[in-house]
């Protein structure tokens, strides 16, 4: 948090509001992942067919599963593309899991 210049809050309720916070950015930022890998994909077969075949064994529920998955994928994209590493690098917000309640009514196309 201190990256953020987020100082440590002294009360639950300031750190609640903290966390929400970061969830938000952490569920932003993955979406804006994916959004940009479909972009991509229209223009590129392999990519669609990298992210088929990734997300068909894919089971929502499981949030680290999840999040490897697609850590695969955007790796796949920068090294398809040979660029794109600034949006698809990790980052602190990142390295959090996304929590299983959110997964559990995600529905793939």
């Amino acid at each position: 948090m201190k990256e953020k210049g987020i100082e440590i809050p002294n009360n639950d309720s300031k750190m609640k509001e903290i966390l929400q916070y970061v969830l938000k950015e952490a569920i932003y930022t993955f979406i804006m992942k994916v959004m940009f890998y479909y972009i991509l994909q229209t223009e590129d077969a392999d990519m669609a067919n990298k992210l088929k075949q990734d997300i068909a064994e894919l089971k929502p529920s499981e949030p680290e599963l999840f999040k490897k998955i697609f850590d695969e994928v955007f790796k796949y994209a920068i090294e398809r593309t040979g660029d794109f590493e600034e949006v698809f690098k990790s980052n602190t917000v990142d390295k959090l899991t996304i929590p299983q309640l959110l997964l559990v009514n995600l529905t793939f196309y």
